[in-house]
């Protein structure tokens, strides 16, 4: 959890997961549409799908403020 524990959590467990770009899930899939919901993330996600971007031209929806 970023930023600490809310009051309601009497505790807090870690979990590791494995994480891969788009770049390398998407290598063989044509991708028509590209959806990033990451809580400020989505330079990062942008920075790991430049190559699909780039060859598959898709769709972007992405929350910013």
């Amino acid at each position: 959890m970023l930023g600490g524990r809310p009051s309601s959590h009497k505790e807090v467990k870690e979990y590791y997961v494995e994480v891969v770009s788009l770049d390398d899930y998407c290598k063989d899939i044509k991708v028509d549409a590209i959806k990033i919901d990451v809580e400020g993330g989505e330079l990062s996600v942008l920075k790991g799908a430049i190559n699909t971007i780039i060859r598959d031209k898709p769709f972007i929806m992405f929350e910013c403020s």
